[in-house]
């Protein structure tokens, strides 16, 4: 292949590559709308609010969603700061959130839950 057919063939994969990375959205975006999500769902289900907690990393992360994504969290009430519920938040690449697994509280925490999907 010459060089001109080249730059052509690498100007088209980008162009064709373009829409779906420029609609990604960021890590932080999407863990905010999860954040919403669930904050809202514990609001009328407890009607009590509850404590948000986020590491730094994670809430000014400009990684860029490319497919779907699972959030893990667990939720502490704003008082006691006993959990009260444990999460996982499905968001596809533009953030948009796909639904909420409420999980037991028995079930693992969000450090053991996050350890175990990073293992694959």
């Amino acid at each position: 292949m010459n060089r001109k057919a080249t730059v052509l063939a690498a100007a088209t994969l980008v162009a064709a590559l373009s829409p779906s990375v420029s609609f990604a959205a960021t890590e932080a975006k999407a863990l905010q709308r999860c954040v919403r999500a669930l904050t809202e769902e514990l609001n009328e289900k407890n009607g009590a609010p509850v404590k948000v907690i986020i590491d730094e990393a994670s809430s000014n992360s400009t990684r860029k969603l490319l497919e779907t994504s699972v959030f893990h969290m667990d939720a502490a009430d704003a008082e006691s700061g006993a959990v009260v519920a444990r999460i996982d938040c499905v968001v596809d690449k533009t953030a948009r959130v796909r639904y909420i697994r409420e999980l037991p509280l028995q079930a693992a925490s969000v450090a053991d839950r996050q350890q175990k999907t990073s293992r694959y």
